[in-house]
């Protein structure tokens, strides 16, 4: 397990996120998940936050420092809160 994302199983990685929603209660859990099978990768939910987004960018800079290539990306969205659908710019850091 790295510092910013857990393995689940080869090809899929979770990076885990929380969101503050009030300081009264507890945080919202809005993980991220990415799913590679060879050139390509799907994003399951992008979350939201800037803290969450660079623990993302981490971790898609190292796939591509270990000689990661996408020829076909996706980004699916569960639905639309914006606690899952805020950090679509990943997407364009895929280079696909």
């Amino acid at each position: 397990m790295n510092g910013n994302h857990t393995e689940i199983r080869e090809g899929i990685v979770r990076i885990e996120g929380r969101i503050s929603r009030n300081l009264l209660l507890e945080s919202i859990v809005s993980h991220i998940y990415f799913l590679e099978d060879g050139e390509e990768m799907t994003i399951f939910e992008t979350s939201c936050g800037k803290k969450i987004a660079l623990k993302a960018e981490s971790y898609i800079e190292q796939r591509k420092r270990e000689g990661a290539k996408w020829s076909k990306a996706a980004v699916i969205a569960g639905h639309s809160h914006i606690d899952h659908c805020n950090n679509n710019y990943l997407m364009d850091l895929l280079g696909v």
